[in-house]
């Protein structure tokens, strides 16, 4: 990942491999992980930048965490 290399290097020491977090995220836009009116919101702002907007998304969120 070149915009957080310390994540994927955590992920890389922890074999923690990324269908393990990628698919419930993707496959259900965040729906377990953050409460309704978040997720109203990332749903919103998928709708407007489409798949490829998820990664604007998902790189801050990992950067937080």
């Amino acid at each position: 990942m070149k915009k957080l290399p310390s994540v994927m290097i955590n992920f890389q020491d922890n074999e923690i491999p990324n269908s393990s977090w990628m698919s419930k995220w993707l496959m259900t836009i965040f729906l377990y992980c953050f409460p309704t009116k978040i997720c109203t919101r990332i749903w919103d702002f998928f709708l407007c930048e489409g798949i490829f907007g998820l990664v604007k998304i998902i790189v801050p969120i990992l950067k937080v965490f």
